[in-house]
């Protein structure tokens, strides 16, 4: 599907990767949600000089009649904020129907600046998407519980068009608060 992308657009996305993921774990975490994944953007650098950010978009290809989003002021593009019981501000949320995308981002490891590998840890929140993508073409067995090195063109090749149910499982890292993690099954 194309796109048109309006740079001077300044309006946030109302849906995060982790309102979406939320919404699965409260709603549909049964059944998942069918879900593909159409572009990678390139690698982009992060606070840690040996790890790099990777966005992807996910389309949403099936009803989804509950998810959170943000609520977007309609004039400006911003995130509506609230105060909440603490006096702090957050996010206004509000529940939409049928969201069609969601920018997911990930960070992995750099293997090796030059060669332009990259790597992803048995543990760490990328690897189920990643390992999954690489198990369904073919390049690793399907029991595969290693770490990942691999090109960014070699990534690209494996996630874009991806097609999979959207899953999320909870962790935490080192005790601290938990957090949603995507997990691909297979439609």
């Amino acid at each position: 599907m194309v796109k048109i992308d309006e740079p001077n657009d300044k309006k946030k996305p109302a849906v995060t990767a982790r309102l979406f993921l939320n919404s699965i774990k409260t709603w549909y975490n049964k059944n998942g949600i069918h879900s593909c994944i159409s572009s990678i953007s390139q690698p982009q650098p992060t606070d840690r000089e040996d790890r790099v950010a990777l966005a992807f978009n996910l389309d949403i290809c099936e009803d989804m009649p509950k998810c959170r989003a943000r609520v977007i002021d309609e004039e400006t593009g911003d995130v509506v904020k609230v105060l909440d019981e603490m006096g702090e501000e957050r996010d206004k949320i509000e529940l939409i129907e049928n969201p069609e995308e969601v920018t997911i981002w990930l960070n992995i490891n750099v293997e090796n600046a030059e060669n332009n590998e990259f790597k992803v840890y048995s543990m760490g929140s990328a690897f189920p998407l990643i390992n999954y993508a690489f198990i369904e073409s073919g390049d690793v067995s399907k029991d595969n519980k290693k770490n990942l090195i691999f090109t960014y063109d070699e990534l690209v090749d494996v996630l874009e068009g991806l097609e999979f149910k959207a899953f999320t499982e909870s962790r935490s890292f080192k005790g601290g608060k938990a957090y949603q993690v995507l997990i691909p099954k297979a439609l």
